[in-house]
């Protein structure tokens, strides 16, 4: 009895490996409908070890369903960092995929359960876009190609011709512009590197795929963005310097000098105190888009990467103008009056006991609330405040109003805090939050 046992556990073994094999044979053949197969081994792509949108597939409804392909480059190299995001298409209708926001793996790998019709697959990164349009069909491996995005370019140099490192590069709109068009490129900002050279993707128009045809149709003609920039290149101890240009492939040359005589000052407000949050913006009368700042350290502030000419000074805090000059030089010191007073009540906002709010504007920066859902800000001075609440995972921010009354001589003598209490349930609902007083 035990060696006929023996002999059908053997045969059924047999049938399981005969079986194995005809399953990857056949994987190893599939070929989806848009994209090649990967040349070095699709079976294994097929085996899923890239990162995954959700658990891994399981049982034939799940597996009807998974997406399993790898992005590459022109040279054929695995894109190992951006994200991919996943779309459904079924009976012309177009719909988001729960967890179909997925990193790429380290072989540029992704597994991920997606549905059972057409997948659409957009990439997200900072320098490449689709070569084509990505479609997948679900159980059907797949290798995606991935091209550079147009780049502008250039170099940083000293007068003398040493390259300049470290510098930062702006991009800004030309003087003047269309209003209604926007920035070429990714990003407004970028670095120069160890020889001087930045580089900056420029934006274009992805292939048309039937999930974009479907939902909003393939937009036709040219991007509605500026064929004219302004770049400035900043570093400290050197004048910016700035030039406009054709958005084209030529390489940019741009050529700073050393920096002008410092411009120095202090800001004080009415009692002669000093202001604890405030700023000093100093923009060139004979160069608009040229604009710095500097921090007031107790009251004294100092600009010492000017170039040559005049220049206008702007004193804020909280959002808050306080003071104002023209037409001071480099070289120059100024004494700037503010004509609010510097010190009030510290403020609390409440958002009842909900914590890691994102609390934005007025004495407010990049706050979050705290596990009794509380941010508190410091000798905030009168005036009328906008602020901008967050929660946690949302999407849109609740924007709240509240004001600081005047108190005259009183003001900063011993003030309790201003508590402002802030319903987000009320703010989610899409009612705006009535404007309180101090509490």
């Amino acid at each position: 009895m035990s060696s006929r046992r023996g002999l059908t556990v053997a045969v059924l073994a047999l049938f399981g490996i005969a079986g194995a094999l005809a399953w990857a044979s056949s994987r190893r053949h599939s070929v989806a409908s848009h994209n090649e197969l990967d040349p070095r081994d699709p079976a294994a792509l097929a085996a899923g070890a890239g990162r995954s949108a959700g658990p891994a597939p399981r049982g034939a409804d799940s597996a009807a369903s998974a997406v399993v392909f790898r992005v590459i480059d022109e040279q054929g190299d695995p894109v190992d960092h951006g994200t991919v995001s996943l779309r459904c298409l079924e009976d012309d209708e177009v719909r988001e995929i729960p967890g179909g926001v997925v990193e790429l793996g380290e072989d540029g790998e992704v597994r991920a359960i997606a549905c059972r019709a057409m997948v659409c697959v957009e990439l997200h990164h900072p320098t490449l876009r689709r070569a084509d349009p990505w479609v997948l069909r679900p159980g059907e491996p797949a290798v995606l190609r991935a091209r550079a995005l147009s780049r502008l370019h250039g170099t940083v140099d000293t007068d003398g011709g040493r390259p300049v490192a470290g510098a930062t590069v702006i991009i800004s709109s030309p003087e003047d512009g269309d209003p209604h068009a926007t920035l070429p490129t990714v990003a407004r900002t970028t670095t120069t590197d160890a020889d001087g050279v930045f580089t900056i993707a420029l934006v274009e128009r992805p292939p048309c795929d039937p999930c974009l045809d479907a939902s909003q149709g393939c937009a036709d003609g040219e991007l509605p963005v500026h064929e004219r920039v302004r770049i400035t290149a900043t570093i400290e101890g050197f004048a910016p310097t700035m030039t406009e240009v054709e958005v084209s492939g030529d390489p940019v040359e741009l050529r700073v000098v050393a920096a002008d005589d410092a411009l120095v000052g202090v800001l004080l407000d009415p009692r002669g105190q000093a202001y604890p949050r405030a700023f000093v913006f100093a923009r060139s009368l004979e160069r608009p888009g040229e604009q710095h700042r500097a921090v007031v350290d107790g009251d004294a502030f100092a600009f010492e990467s000017l170039g040559a000419g005049t220049y206008g000074l702007r004193a804020v805090q909280d959002g808050i103008e306080l003071a104002s000059v023209d037409d001071v030089r480099t070289g120059d010191d100024v004494k700037l009056r503010g004509v609010r007073l510097a010190h009030g009540p510290d403020v609390v906002v409440d958002v009842g006991a909900v914590s890691d709010v994102h609390v934005d504007g007025g004495p407010f920066r990049d706050a979050r609330t705290d596990m009794q859902g509380r941010v508190r800000a410091d000798d905030v001075m009168p005036g009328h405040y906008v602020i901008r609440l967050r929660p946690h995972g949302a999407r849109e921010s609740i924007v709240h109003e509240f004001e600081i009354a005047d108190r005259g001589a009183a003001a900063g003598q011993g003030d309790t805090a201003v508590h402002i209490r802030v319903d987000l349930r009320a703010g989610a609902a899409g009612v705006r939050p009535a404007s309180p007083r101090g509490e």
